[in-house]
């Protein structure tokens, strides 16, 4: 499967450290030169310095034979707009990003994200559930 994933810090490097124990192909996008550079030794997978928003970009890391989108940017509404795009400019069977409203949750989905993962609520759940194997 080739897996796209784009964002510029340490929870990206850490997916794609967890990717490589598998046998996906996958490509980085991001629009921090030096993080490029540093993931790319580190993984020896290729990476494209730039804007994941911008469809040359896109097109130009390979969307259009992607099977996965992973989109991790800061903000939530970069995250919906590289989703958008992924899905409708470049037929991306399965996008999935993370949010930090959760309000976003909801509205991601109904606008054609496949998966929407909520940082504060996957915390409180995990929180949650420490301390009721705790007590």
């Amino acid at each position: 499967m080739k897996v796209m994933v784009i964002g510029n810090d340490l929870r990206t490097q850490i997916l794609i450290k967890s990717l490589l124990n598998t046998r996906h192909d996958i490509v980085l996008i991001s629009s921090d030169r030096g993080f490029c550079e540093q993931v790319s030794n580190q993984s020896e997978k290729p990476t494209v310095h730039g804007d994941a928003s911008q469809p040359d970009v896109l097109a130009a890391a390979g969307a259009g034979e992607c099977d996965l989108l992973i989109s991790m940017l800061e903000k939530d509404a970069d995250n919906l707009v590289v989703c958008e795009l992924a899905k409708r400019m470049f037929n991306v069977p399965r996008t999935i990003t993370a949010v930090e409203n959760p309000v976003n949750c909801t509205v991601f989905q109904r606008l054609g994200v496949d998966s929407v993962i909520c940082s504060a609520e996957a915390c409180s759940r995990m929180v949650e559930n420490a301390i009721a194997t705790a007590v």
